[in-house]
């Protein structure tokens, strides 16, 4: 069944949003291949892209889910793209449909667990959790579940070694890092490579970024 609405090259001047599409697709280092799924073939994904053929609104989104962009944040580079709109550093709304303010509220409850011993239940539950984010059950994880995943990772790792602290009769406060630090570091690893070799960060590199050094 077709969608009421279509993303058509012909719609709009300027850059095609299928070209556009491209270009954020490739900066994101998603091949056709890991965008393509049972919704969009690579065969359909390549022919939007060269302004061959139109796609449904509800494909389109469900693509640019795929590289972890939000529409705003598409349209918004379709308009500079365009000569249509500025950057405005000083602009009053922050709301953007790929903040997900369950997750943000979760990492926060996970910060504040840093400050106590937790239980086996919780941390079956976190990890439950991550293993949701990491393995999805219908689909190839996004970007953004895997480093998702490895956020709750960071705390998951933070809670162990509390506990065991805890277990010891000592506070986590007193003891140095040691080995939790390289652990953490070892899951950064791709995270960091990953923001390193990404040319022009979008909203996702910003809010995950955000997430990792100020979530807590």
């Amino acid at each position: 069944m077709r969608d009421n609405y279509t993303i058509r090259k012909k719609e709009v001047a300027g850059v095609e949003n299928g070209e556009l599409f491209r270009a954020m697709r490739r900066n994101h280092r998603i091949t056709l291949a890991q965008v393509a799924d049972e919704q969009n073939s690579v065969a359909t994904i390549s022919k939007f892209e060269r302004g061959i053929s139109d796609i449904g609104l509800s494909r389109f989104l469900h693509l640019l889910n795929r590289i972890d962009t939000s529409m705003e944040e598409f349209l918004f580079r379709k308009a500079l793209a365009d000569g249509h709109a500025v950057m405005n550093p000083r602009g009053e709304h922050d709301f953007n449909s790929q903040i997900d303010v369950n997750f943000e509220h979760r990492v926060s409850e996970l910060g504040d667990m840093t400050t106590r011993e937790v239980t086996d239940d919780e941390i079956a539950t976190l990890q439950a959790e991550i293993e949701l984010w990491e393995h999805p059950l219908d689909h190839t994880p996004t970007h953004r579940e895997r480093f998702s995943a490895l956020v709750l990772r960071f705390y998951e790792l933070t809670l162990l070694a509390n506990r065991r602290h805890y277990q010891q009769g000592r506070h986590p406060d007193q003891v140095g890092l040691g080995r939790l630090s390289g652990e953490l570091n070892d899951l950064v690893r791709p995270f960091v490579s990953y923001l390193r070799h990404v040319e022009r960060w979008g909203y996702f590199e910003l809010y995950f970024f955000w997430l990792v050094t100020y979530g807590d």
